[in-house]
């Protein structure tokens, strides 16, 4: 068993004319958001996050953002830290570290391996992975184990192999970011998972995961 794979534990297959009607009354109420009788002030949030600019929009974490999340915690975990991680740092593109909420953490001791999942929260930028619930698995694992489909990063005597779970697609046609055959994963999240993992040590650890 590998490692370390993502999954979205999004259910398919979706119905998109429901979808639809779904985002557009999110969208409608969301409109209609209220605070104190009015519209929150530009710069404050009524859940702790910042607006826009001046729009309204509240701000949320992408699937990448929360895969890379969920990623450390997993490895944290696995690494014997205790299962009350309310958040984990990442480390965004902008070169800033965030703390993002983490939902939950697990470890399996006999096999070796840590699972953590993240809940997506979108803010008001809908699309319908909102509240999808994003997992990491992390254990260790053996270059034999490496498939077509697993993108690898190696530094020094550690080894990473990152692997699409359920619910993330994989690329069949040449011509985007990503080989044909490879886990859809694009260049951005994959470089978030990296870095932060590095930030809580992983690179320090001989192996392979």
């Amino acid at each position: 068993m590998p490692w370390h794979e993502l999954g979205t534990g999004l259910p398919p297959p979706l119905n998109w004319t429901r979808v639809s009607s779904l985002v557009e009354s999110k969208i409608r109420s969301r409109k209609t958001l209220q605070h104190n009788g009015r519209r929150p002030p530009t710069g404050i949030s009524d859940t702790g996050r910042d607006y826009l600019g001046k729009s309204s929009l509240k701000t949320g974490y992408t699937t990448g953002t929360c895969a890379a999340a969920a990623s450390a915690a997993a490895w944290l975990r696995l690494c014997g830290y205790s299962d009350d991680m309310s958040s984990i740092t990442v480390c965004f593109p902008d070169e800033e570290n965030r703390g993002i909420p983490v939902a939950w953490t697990d470890m399996n001791a006999e096999k070796d391996e840590a699972r953590a999942g993240v809940i997506k929260d979108a803010g008001d930028d809908v699309d319908v992975t909102d509240g999808a619930r994003i997992t990491a698995h992390m254990g260790r694992s053996h270059e034999t184990d490496i498939r077509e489909s697993d993108f690898v990063f190696r530094q020094e005597e550690a080894v990473l192999i990152l692997r699409g779970g359920h619910g993330v697609g994989r690329v069949t046609r040449a011509g985007l970011e990503v080989p044909a055959g490879k886990s859809a994963i694009n260049p951005g999240p994959q470089q978030m998972i990296k870095d932060t993992l590095a930030w809580h040590g992983l690179w320090r650890e001989q192996g392979v995961w």
